[in-house]
């Protein structure tokens, strides 16, 4: 079985290429056969960082393809366990049927209300669209300290959101890290790289929990049916 995460959000500079790479490192490094898709065709930044990587030669290797429609994504998953899409830092016609096709769209936001407010109408807008809430995970990135993560999940909270359990915190030594091609968990320097290991333990726990979700909800629809059949 193959499972599909996508990352994504309303606008660029959330992070997103930052967590779909560290999501494909980790989940790589557990023994999942795994392909990052980029489908922000422009900058093809997750590209770019693959090539870097090569060079750079990190291990293990991140196999990176370009994905330029959401069609291309069932051909993709016949090729792997697990399709983590690197997506544009735009919503258009197709983000509805992206979430559609994903098992968890994870929607990348920072602390700040710029970042907050379309993210709030984003996970909105798949709602009223039929996206289940269980299919979608709001993860805070770039996070600086305690307060503003306390205040971004009360902000969320008050919009009847919520957040992941674990933020991915920013700190200056992975500034860069992405130069030599690493993901934000292959810094040398365990303070930063277990905390950010939890994060992606948290983006996996929801893709299970969404998973049930679905499960128990075709249990219900078939034991619904027999129901009819039985009167």
């Amino acid at each position: 079985m193959s499972w599909v995460i996508s990352v994504g959000g309303q606008k660029g500079g959330t992070g997103k290429s930052t967590i779909a790479r560290g999501l494909a490192v980790e989940a790589v490094r557990h023994g999942s056969l795994v392909i990052l898709a980029d489908m922000d065709l422009a900058q093809q930044s997750s590209l770019r960082w693959a090539a870097r990587r090569k060079i750079a030669g990190v291990l293990p290797r991140i196999d990176v393809r370009v994905l330029g429609t959401v069609g291309g994504i069932e051909q993709l998953k016949r090729l792997c366990n697990l399709l983590v899409i690197d997506t544009p830092g735009r919503i258009d016609k197709d983000t509805v049927r992206l979430a559609g096709t994903s098992d968890l769209l994870v929607i990348c936001t920072g602390t700040n209300a710029d970042e907050l407010e379309p993210a709030v109408l984003l996970a909105r807008e798949l709602k009223a669209a039929g996206i289940e809430a269980s299919h979608l995970a709001i993860a805070l990135n770039k996070v600086v300290d305690e307060r503003h993560e306390r205040e971004a999940r009360a902000y969320l909270s008050k919009a009847g959101l919520e957040a992941l359990p674990v933020a991915l915190r920013f700190h200056p030594m992975t500034q860069d890290i992405g130069n030599d091609g690493r993901a934000v968990t292959e810094t040398r320097f365990k303070a930063v790289a277990e905390p950010a290991k939890n994060f992606f333990e948290c983006i996996v726990t929801a893709l299970g929990k969404a998973h049930q979700q679905e499960v128990a909800q075709e249990g219900d629809h078939v034991a619904a049916k027999d129901q009819g059949r039985d009167r």
